[in-house]
């Protein structure tokens, strides 16, 4: 009987549950099975889970241990799942806890925190991020500043050195887990990581492609330079996405449009089409703005994606780039200059095809979405 107890005493302890644990199970519990956690709930629930990792890293537990004790407690997915548990939902569940890779620099520790807030594809994660030496929490970040009712994983991450000041800048993407779509919403951020606060510097939204196994948006920032680079849309029927490229330079507490803005020509145009006036006048000469509105204005009914493109170059390399909507008989012509990524340009617009260019006979070719250098 004494060695029967010896036996059992070490499962009985590796099973107990502490009353933290406990507790975040209570709170979690009662949705799952539900439909959607609604934001003030989510909210509640986030800042419980997150106090929770801080109090076991700091006791210095490992993220195996950790999510050894969140399993006991039945707060990870059934697996194998029971008949009928997807239609259930998957709110109120929670993601294994996992530390990125290494990456620069040394002495940061990144743990990615899911939550469930519904179907099967509802998981919202956060990234947590940690001083190694000493512990200290530093940060932490979701895909938006302000609440939002979609859920996002994080697909990128880079965290620059220190500064003079001692501050950081921290580069992140997004992507909305929904499973209907490659082009599901996605988004980049950029902020600055100070001594006791974070600095939201820019939250964009991108209309991106999802990269199947990879992560969508490879991040990097070298001191006040920062670079996303992903698969972007076009908006034409046939080349659905290209390389595309995000830069921006952060000075003081803005971040400022760097080129290349594209990679690729049809890119470029695509980028042009969908910034904001102003930083539409940077890369084209005052006519073309009000050519751009008009553009714009004709696709305002009808998806752009239904737009037919024709190409056209002369000696110069400056290339001729017809838009057709099909719901008007108006052409629009916009003239690219360049022939490097940071090159391109708006060189001109029109409304009919230059006699002088040769139209290239495959519009629908690779020589509209070639990648440039730079």
């Amino acid at each position: 009987m004494r060695l029967l107890i010896l036996i059992l005493l070490p499962l009985t302890l590796t099973a107990a549950i502490t009353p933290d644990t406990a507790q975040l199970a209570a709170h979690l519990k009662p949705h799952q099975g539900k439909e959607w956690i609604p934001t003030a709930a989510y909210r509640t629930l986030q800042s419980e889970y997150l106090r929770w990792i801080d109090n076991r890293l700091h006791s210095a537990a490992s993220i195996e241990s950790m999510n050894n004790e969140l399993k006991q407690a039945g707060l990870f997915l059934p697996d194998p799942e029971p008949a009928g548990f997807l239609r259930q939902g998957y709110a109120g569940y929670l993601s294994e806890l996992a530390i990125r890779p290494p990456q620069p620099p040394a002495g940061i520790l990144v743990v990615e925190a899911g939550i469930y807030r519904g179907a099967r594809c509802g998981l919202d994660v956060t990234a947590v991020l940690y001083q190694i030496k000493p512990l200290k929490k530093l940060a932490h970040f979701n895909a938006t500043p302000a609440d939002s009712d979609l859920p996002y994983s994080l697909s990128g991450l880079d965290i620059g050195a220190k500064d003079a000041n001692g501050e950081r800048i921290v580069a992140t993407g997004w992507s909305v887990t929904n499973c209907t779509s490659m082009w599901n919403g996605k988004g980049i951020r950029i902020d600055r990581l100070e001594t006791n606060k974070v600095d939201n510097l820019l939250a964009r939204a991108l209309d991106a492609q999802s990269t199947g196994d990879e992560e969508d948006f490879a991040a990097n920032v070298q001191r006040d330079i920062v670079t996303f680079r992903y698969y972007g849309a076009t908006g034409e029927g046939i080349i659905l996405s290209v390389p595309a490229i995000a830069r921006y330079r952060v000075v003081g507490r803005q971040t400022v449009r760097q080129s290349p803005i594209a990679q690729t020509r049809i890119g470029f145009l695509f980028e042009w089409l969908h910034m904001t006036a102003t930083e539409a006048a940077r890369w084209s000469p005052p006519d073309a703005l009000k050519f751009r509105k008009e553009i714009l204005a004709s696709y305002k009914n009808s998806s752009i994606l239904e737009a037919k493109i024709a190409i056209c170059r002369d000696a110069k390399q400056t290339w001729e780039i017809g838009l057709k909507s099909p719901t008007s008989p108006t052409l629009h012509v916009v003239r690219i200059s360049g022939t490097r990524a940071t090159e391109l340009r708006i060189a001109g617009v029109a409304s009919t095809l230059s006699q002088s260019c040769a139209t290239d006979k495959s519009p629908d070719g690779p020589t509209l979405a070639t990648e440039l250098p730079w």
